[in-house]
C-alpha cells in the first residue's frame, strides 16, 4: 500500500524503498522500512487524518486519483497487530516519506551469488551521476560486491577525478555513467574520456532508465555495457565478469543456505478460497498472490454473488471487500451466517 500511494501520487522524480536492521538480538531484529517518494506531499495540519478509515489528506485527492483512504489505516492496523510503529513525514510540493518499523524473528539466508574472490584485487569504480539517491544506491551495491567505489556529481567532475586517479597511477578500472545528466550527458562524456590518452585504461558502462543497448546516440565502440535502472545485483556481476573476463578468477563462491519452502508446504496449499471484490485490478492481485500459496481461487464480483457462491461450495476461507455494489462486505457477511446457520 505505501509503495502504491508512492507511485501514484508521484508523476515526476523518483519512489525511493530503504530498508534496514538493527544488530539482532535473542534471534530477533528490529527492521526499519520507509518508502520515499517526491510526490505532491502533504500539508503538516492534515497528517493526523491519514491513519484514519475513509479519511484522505483533501478532497480533491479523492476525485483525481481515487481511493477510499482504507489503505493507510489498514497499514497501521497490521503493523501495529505486529507490535511496531507507523509514521510519516511531508512536505507539500516536495514529497513524502511514509515509515514502519517492526521486531521480526531471524529467517533463513537466501541463496546468492558472492562476488567474493571473483573481482580483480582493488578495482576502482567511478559512478558518475547528478541524482544523489541514484549515485548512493550505485555505489553502495559496487561496494557491497568489494570494489572500492567514489562519486562524481557531474561530467566535469568525473573528469578531474579520472585524470588525477590515472597521474598518480592508479587509475579507475571502471566508471559507471548516468546518460542523462546536465551540461555533459553521458554519451558526451564517454566520448571525451575516449579522446584522452590517459585514461584509456578506464572501462566504460552507460547507466539509464531509458537508452537501450542498440540506441544510436551511444558512442559506438566506446561503451562496453548498457545498464538498466535501477541496477541489481544478479544483473552488475554477469556484466563485470564480461567486460573483465582476463582479470576475473576461474573460482566462483555461493553462499550455500536452506531454500525456501516449497508451495505444497504452506499450511494454506490447497486450499479453496472465495475472493469478494468488485474491483478488477484488485481480483487479479488477490488472486495471483493466493494462487502462488497454493490455495484455488475463485471470484466474486459483489456481495450478492458472493452470497450465492459461499451457499454452493464449501469454502475453507472467504476474503471480502467491504465496498461493493449490490450488496457490501458486512451485508454479505451477515447473510452466509445467517444462512449458514
Amino acid at each position: 500500500n505505501l509503495l502504491g500511494n508512492a507511485v501514484k501520487f508521484t508523476s515526476v522524480g523518483r519512489v525511493l524503498i530503504e530498508v534496514s536492521a538493527q544488530s539482532p538480538v535473542k534471534g530477533r531484529a528490529l527492521v526499519k522500512v520507509a518508502v520515499q517518494d517526491t510526490g505532491i506531499g502533504i500539508a503538516q495540519e492534515k497528517l493526523s487524518l491519514l491513519f484514519k478509515s475513509f479519511s484522505q489528506a483533501d478532497a480533491s485527492t479523492t476525485r483525481h486519483f481515487g481511493g477510499t483512504g482504507l489503505g493507510l489505516a489498514i497499514s497501521r492496523q497490521i503493523v501495529e497487530l505486529m507490535g511496531g510503529h507507523i509514521g510519516v513525514e511531508s512536505k507539500p510540493g516536495e514529497g513524502s516519506t511514509f515509515h514502519f518499523e517492526i521486531d521480526v524473528p531471524l529467517g533463513e539466508i537466501m541463496e546468492q551469488d558472492s562476488a567474493e574472490g571473483l573481482l580483480p584485487q582493488d578495482m576502482r569504480v567511478l559512478v558518475v551521476d547528478d541524482d544523489e539517491v541514484s549515485r548512493q544506491v550505485l555505489s553502495h551495491l559496487c561496494t557491497r560486491m568489494g570494489m572500492k567505489c567514489d562519486t562524481a556529481e557531474s561530467g566535469f567532475a568525473a573528469l578531474s577525478m579520472l585524470r588525477t586517479a590515472a597521474q598518480n597511477g592508479a587509475p579507475y578500472s571502471l566508471a559507471l555513467l548516468d546518460m542523462r545528466m546536465p551540461l555533459m550527458d553521458g554519451a558526451q562524456l564517454a566520448r571525451t574520456i575516449k579522446k584522452d590518452e590517459r585514461l584509456q585504461a578506464t572501462r566504460l558502462a552507460i547507466v539509464s532508465a531509458h537508452v537501450r543497448p542498440d540506441d544510436c546516440t551511444l558512442p559506438v565502440g566506446m561503451v562496453e555495457a548498457v545498464l538498466t535502472k535501477p541496477v541489481r545485483g544478479n544483473v552488475l556481476l554477469p556484466v563485470l565478469k564480461r567486460m573483465f573476463r582476463r582479470e576475473f578468477k576461474a573460482t566462483t563462491t555461493t553462499t550455500r543456505i536452506k531454500p525456501r519452502p516449497q508451495t505444497n508446504d504452506l499450511p494454506v496449499s490447497g486450499k479453496r478460497v472465495l475472493v469478494a471484490e468488485d474491483n478488477a485490478v484488485n481480483q487479479k492481485l488477490a488472486a495471483r498472490m493466493l494462487e502462488k500459496m497454493g490455495c484455488k481461487i475463485d471470484v466474486a464480483a459483489n456481495g450478492l454473488e458472493a452470497v450465492g457462491m459461499a451457499m454452493n461450495m464449501n469454502y475453507d476461507l472467504v476474503l471480502m471487500d467491504c465496498q461493493m455494489p449490490e450488496m457490501d462486505g458486512y451485508e454479505a457477511t451477515q447473510e452466509i451466517r445467517r444462512r449458514m446457520g
